[in-house]
């Protein structure tokens, strides 16, 4: 009989340092900046090709809507996605294959795929890639749920302060117009853009490093490989994560037509 405590062990639960956490802050924030590069060049694309986004912004009549969504959005996602996408995965994984970047693309993919919506794919796959990094560098799933918190519950808090406050709308507002409506902004985001992805590197490799020394990381084995029935249930799950995002394009291209 399996104990509690060893299935969570198997699933990621394991304690970290403090370093590796307290890494997980500006790596989020800088991935955010990343992901809103790119969201705002996709939605670019998206609505060249006839795409409309759904409108479905939520308005913090009250302070209660805000605690709602710090629940429902960024402490339930953080802890059951993770478990689900970086513990549970990962745990299965890891026996069928003995490299990592298996392990943290299948992961991302299925993460993104997960979410069924076009809008949402590109930039899941890429925090799903930085959360699949960060658990399997650190050792434990506490560091991806903590990417994944802070990530959501700075985003309600953005568009709370962009609804409830001028002050905070205008500086937004005009700072976004400065980095994409001039080349000078154009040149400046993409430094800035540029110099996260280096930043978050330079964390990451840190993370390795420590990883390695303390001997966290998944043991090399080249005898480990995907089973027929590993493939077909990997494939299938693709397949059909992939055919919602599609119908949510299509639905998108068509909704106004």
């Amino acid at each position: 009989m399996l104990e509690v405590g060893s299935v969570f062990k198997d699933f990621g639960f394991k304690k970290t340092s403090g370093e590796n956490i307290a890494l997980t802050i500006p790596i989020t924030i800088l991935l955010m900046f990343i992901v809103t590069c790119v969201v705002t060049f996709y939605s670019i694309f998206l609505k060249m090709i006839g795409y409309t986004k759904s409108q479905s912004d939520v308005d913090y009549y009250n302070i209660g809507i805000l605690f709602e969504q710090i629940l429902l959005v960024a402490i339930l996602p953080a802890f059951f996605e993770e478990f689900a996408h970086r513990g549970l995965l990962f745990a299965g994984l890891k026996d069928a294959t003995s490299k990592p970047v298996i392990l943290i693309v299948l992961s991302s993919v299925l993460f993104a795929l997960m979410h069924q919506n076009v809008q949402q794919v590109l930039y899941t796959c890429i925090a799903g890639s930085v959360m699949g990094l960060v658990t399997y560098y650190s050792g434990s799933i506490w560091c991806g749920i903590s990417v994944h918190f802070i990530n959501n519950v700075l985003y309600i808090f953005e568009d709370f302060l962009y609804q409830k406050s001028s002050l905070f709308n205008e500086v937004y507002t005009r700072i976004f117009d400065m980095l994409t409506g001039t080349l000078f902004g154009l040149m400046i985001g993409f430094t800035m853009f540029a110099g996260s992805i280096v930043a978050i590197v330079f964390m990451l490799r840190r993370m390795r490093s420590t990883g390695k020394e303390k001997g966290v990381l998944l043991e090399k084995d080249s005898t480990k490989k995907f089973t027929a029935i590993d493939i077909a249930v990997i494939t299938s799950t693709i397949l059909v994560g992939a055919a919602a995002t599609i119908l949510s394009l299509v639905w998108g291209i068509m909704r106004w037509k």
